[in-house]
């Protein structure tokens, strides 16, 4: 554990990985489709929550499991390439999204031409999965056009034998329910926003057990047999936020900031409750 009182500062504002059951099963998820057998019809996956729900963690831990490296040739080998769907767009776009994704520099000539491209640095760069944040920038086309993007994630995912993983909002859901093989293709899992229960008493526990506090906020180390202390603050904590993880996490954070400033050493209800912080929306009931 850091000792300074500002080293455990900045401990507590870096970002770290807290795994929870709905994520670990996106990443088993995702194991999964990155080792399995390549053919032209490959299943891929869909990733809805709303904003600040965690769907951007769970892309960056996937892109931390599954870096790039070199192969015994000195080739550059892509387990996942990691894109964001551009907020307008177009299908030259969407194709030198994947291009730049790959750090090479985009296509300026004709859709087809940067299309043959792309698929051939999938190809050759050995690439097992490809995923597209902000899929659900797709919506802002119009009918027409959002056929387009999504006949060439068909076409992509077939010519690379490549699974897809799409994050993006409850939109996101509407784009793929027109093309019936694109909704065969791309299983749903949803991240809901946090309710008052064992799962949030888990997630809770997780995020508090790696914090640098010199005391315990917590009465039992077992979520599955809380304290009535522990429930009660588990409350406050969800009752001050919209209830994605984002929030969540800011109010623990700030919450332990606070601990440790004060001398606390350990977040309190009390703490949780006149902590100054606005949340972007109701409050879970």
């Amino acid at each position: 554990m850091p000792n300074s009182t500002e080293t455990r500062i900045k401990f507590i504002q870096k970002d770290g990985w807290i795994g929870y059951e709905l994520a670990k099963k996106i990443l088993d998820r995702v194991k999964e489709m990155v080792e399995r057998p390549r053919n032209s019809r490959m299943h891929s996956l869909l990733v809805i929550g709303s904003t600040d729900n965690g769907k951007t963690s769970i892309r960056k831990r996937i892109e931390e499991i599954y870096k790039r490296y070199p192969d015994d040739k000195g080739r550059v080998i892509w387990p996942v390439v990691s894109i964001q769907m551009p907020p307008n767009p177009t299908e030259l776009s969407f194709i030198n999204a994947i291009i730049k994704g790959m750090l090479q520099p985009c296509y300026y000539g004709k859709p087809h031409m940067a299309l043959e491209e792309a698929i051939e640095l999938l190809i050759s760069h050995k690439v097992r999965l490809l995923m597209i944040d902000e899929v659900h920038h797709i919506i802002r086309l119009t009918p027409a056009k959002q056929r387009i993007i999504m006949d060439l994630i068909k076409f992509i995912s077939n010519e690379a034998e490549l699974p897809f993983v799409a994050f993006g909002t409850e939109e996101a859901t509407n784009i793929f329910s027109y093309d019936p093989q694109l909704k065969n293709r791309f299983k749903k899992m949803e991240i809901p926003r946090w309710q008052a229960d064992s799962n949030f008493l888990r997630l809770m526990f997780s995020f508090i057990s790696v914090l640098p506090l010199k005391q315990p906020s917590l009465l039992t180390t077992n979520p599955k047999a809380p304290d009535a202390a522990d429930i009660e603050l588990a409350e406050a904590i969800l009752d001050k936020t919209n209830g994605t993880i984002g929030e969540i996490s800011m109010v623990i954070r700030n919450s332990a900031i606070v601990a440790i400033r004060d001398k606390e050493e350990k977040i309190t209800k009390k703490i949780v409750l006149e902590l100054e912080f606005e949340s972007s929306e109701t409050p879970v009931m």
